[in-house]
């Protein structure tokens, strides 16, 4: 039997070219790791899918314990809050080394 830990994700949606400063923001407040992949997608913003532009979004993914997870999405949260073009959401996730994050 697996013996699996729950641990956060934090997944936050920006353009590039906010990408490095969100990773150190989130670093300072105590995440270890991310993901950092391209995204394309639509919203109630403008589209981010049209390849031939600069404006290229990415989704960041953080694995962090709860405590860490609820930092994360405060100080995400208020950069949106103050129309930073961030989208941010969390979710519960099963881990089998949770001290590894």
């Amino acid at each position: 039997m697996l013996n699996l830990q729950t641990i956060r994700r934090v997944t936050a949606y920006a353009t590039e070219g906010l990408a490095d400063s969100l990773i150190a923001q989130c670093r300072t407040l105590g995440a270890r790791g991310y993901t950092v992949v391209e995204a394309r997608g639509v919203g109630t913003h403008p589209t981010a899918d049209d390849p031939f532009t600069k404006n290229t979004h990415v989704k960041i993914e953080f694995l962090v314990n709860p405590t860490i997870g609820e930092k994360l999405m405060r100080h995400l949260q208020k950069l949106h809050s103050q129309r930073q073009p961030v989208t941010v959401c969390i979710e519960d996730v099963q881990v089998a080394d949770p001290e590894h994050y």
